[in-house]
């Protein structure tokens, strides 16, 4: 274990430019990072499935916010997707 590889660590820092570039909010940004060096991924479908968990997250977190206030919304905190997403990711048990 130890660090992650230059190249994944290169890889997820383009994927927070982009979210970034999106409009991820700097909190959110900061706790990706501290996840990402956090759970020590070791590969880029690792990391696939933890950002395509979030996305589902924040899929049904949309699709509650518009039921429940009968508009899209035009944004939302993504603190809880990410975490839900994160809970998500560790009971697959696949890192």
């Amino acid at each position: 274990y130890g660090a992650p590889s230059i190249i994944l660590t290169l890889f997820f820092l383009l994927i927070l430019l982009i979210f970034s570039l999106a409009g991820l909010g700097m909190g959110d940004t900061k706790l990706l990072a501290l996840i990402f060096f956090g759970l020590q991924m070791n590969s880029v479908l690792d990391m696939f499935l933890f950002f395509t968990l979030i996305f589902c997250a924040a899929l049904m977190q949309i699709g509650l916010q518009s039921l429940v206030t009968r508009r899209f919304p035009n944004s939302i905190a993504m603190a809880p997707a990410i975490f839900i997403g994160l809970g998500l990711y560790l009971a697959t048990g696949t890192h």
